[in-house]
């Protein structure tokens, strides 16, 4: 986004135009107008009000907002932020079932690892414990990974809670 070229916004410090193109974007953002005229005369309102006041962040806005060239710049601007938003919504099918599909394989890998491991100590007494508490016969442990000793104490807890 910052490689882009423009007219007026090159000109003024980088300070400037980070926070300007900040507020542009975090209003096209929070704005579900999608039209970029309307969109752009919005900003030069919000802009113009906030040039009125007295501690304004844009203080250095004034001298430009009658000029064309700025002008045009923040209605490219919006026009690319409008763009970014629409792909960024078009995408949004695709990355919750990608965010899916890793929570999905991050817990196969989980279990995995833990199909290997041996069961903690703090394991293998809670689930005497549970087994203790309904009344069940604890079966050996030795030869359990963590993985079944897991299952084993989820079919506990189930039983109970039915």
């Amino acid at each position: 986004m910052f490689s882009l070229h423009f007219k007026i916004l090159d000109n003024i410090s980088k300070r400037q135009k980070s926070s300007l193109m900040a507020f542009v974007k975090n209003f096209v953002k929070k704005s579900d107008i999608c039209d970029r005229d309307e969109l752009s005369e919005k900003i030069f309102d919000e802009l113009q009000e906030e040039v009125k006041t007295e501690n304004s962040l844009y203080f250095w806005v004034r001298e430009y907002l009658e000029n064309r060239y700025f002008q045009s710049d923040i209605r490219f601007l919006v026009q690319k932020c409008l763009r970014d938003k629409k792909q960024k919504q078009a995408q949004a099918v695709y990355n919750e079932k990608r965010k899916l599909y890793l929570k999905e394989f991050r817990r196969k890998v989980v279990q995995k690892r833990q199909s290997h491991e041996k069961p903690t100590a703090k394991q293998i007494k809670y689930y005497k414990y549970l087994c203790e508490k309904s009344g069940k016969t604890p079966e050996n442990t030795e030869n359990k990974s963590k993985l079944d000793l897991i299952n084993l104490i989820n079919g506990i807890i189930n039983e109970r809670s039915t």
